[in-house]
């Protein structure tokens, strides 16, 4: 009413400029107070959205359902991970599954060239106490692919099952600290525990690992959990009685190269750290490469590796190139 009679008053006076600005401010006015009144009514869910054709309220509900539904997933696969972890672990010993590196190599009778660089692998694959095999060479000369290449010709081992060192049911190549203890007391003798059959193991060593990853830990979260200290196993344990693979050893750091050579010679490991003090044994085939373009190895660790071989030292002939790509 109030819009009404002040256009007419504005009109009779002859200012129909005037008029129409006021017509069209009030319009705007009115627009954004409808505009406020029907946010507000969709704040407190009384008026459906336009495309979703839900309410403020019913998309508030089905947020916090999605929300809780995600949640009770991810602690539902916590909970598997944590029982299957269980199930699965020895006692006092952290069962962390360790990725081989092996995959599916090209097949060493098949590399052209390299005689006796293959003669000394395949002879250090009969007996892995000869003290490891060093091979140099430039790139292109199959130095990984012979070392893949002879894992894949190792027999498959027996272990105690679930035993995270790779122990032998006899025992011949030695117990680590937890068994040793379980015989003490009177467990299980080493005859009527239950084995398996694994595949040789094949662990790469990276340039940059820590001496805990290579020897291994105390693992502080199990060990709040369980309340007694638990072992988390390195990759020399899970070496044991395989192929360790050190690529680029002469670009190693010296403290994780002396406690290489330290494994090669005595065939055990020491873990004194966290509380910890045990042993375990590890008596792997050594099989080192390096390329001497990035560096020379140095004497100390030349000197305790028993073979020392040179790609380089007998280069293909072109018939020989010519075999190799075909």
């Amino acid at each position: 009413f109030f819009f009404f009679f002040v256009v007419s008053f504005v009109l009779r006076r002859g200012r129909q400029t005037i008029a129409m600005r006021l017509t069209g401010a009030l319009s705007a006015v009115g627009a954004a107070l409808c505009a406020t009144q029907i946010v507000t009514a969709f704040s407190f869910g009384n008026v459906r959205a336009p495309f979703t054709g839900r309410t403020a309220t019913e998309l508030r509900v089905a947020s916090e359902e999605a929300v809780t539904a995600e949640a009770a997933e991810r602690a539902k696969a916590v909970m598997e991970a944590e029982e299957m972890m269980a199930n699965s672990a020895g006692p006092g010993i952290k069962d962390n599954k360790l990725m081989d590196v092996g995959g599916r190599p090209f097949p060493l009778s098949m590399i052209v060239g390299q005689d006796n660089i293959k003669q000394a692998l395949l002879l250090s694959a009969v007996n892995n106490r000869m003290g490891g095999v060093v091979i140099s060479g430039g790139k292109g000369t199959a130095k990984s692919v012979m070392a893949r290449a002879l894992h894949q010709l190792l027999p498959p081992i027996e272990v105690i099952k679930n035993s995270a060192f790779n122990i032998d049911p006899e025992g011949e190549f030695g117990l680590d600290d937890f068994i040793k203890t379980d015989l003490e007391n009177g467990g299980v003798p080493m005859s009527e525990r239950e084995t398996e059959i694994i595949d040789a193991p094949f662990v790469q060593v990276p340039l940059n690992v820590m001496e805990d990853r290579l020897i291994g830990s105390a693992d502080l979260e199990e060990s709040v959990k369980s309340g007694k200290t638990v072992f988390s196993p390195g990759l020399l344990a899970k070496a044991h009685r395989g192929v360790l693979y050190v690529d680029d050893i002469n670009l190693l750091d010296e403290e994780t190269a002396n406690i290489l050579l330290n494994v090669v010679t005595e065939g055990e490991v020491l873990v004194e750290r966290e509380g910890l003090s045990l042993r375990y044994p590890c008596k792997p085939l050594l099989i080192a490469t390096f390329n001497p373009d990035e560096g020379e190895l140095r004497d100390h660790l030349l000197d305790r590796i028993s073979v020392a071989l040179s790609a380089d030292a007998q280069p293909l002939e072109l018939i020989q190139r010519v075999d190799a790509v075909e």
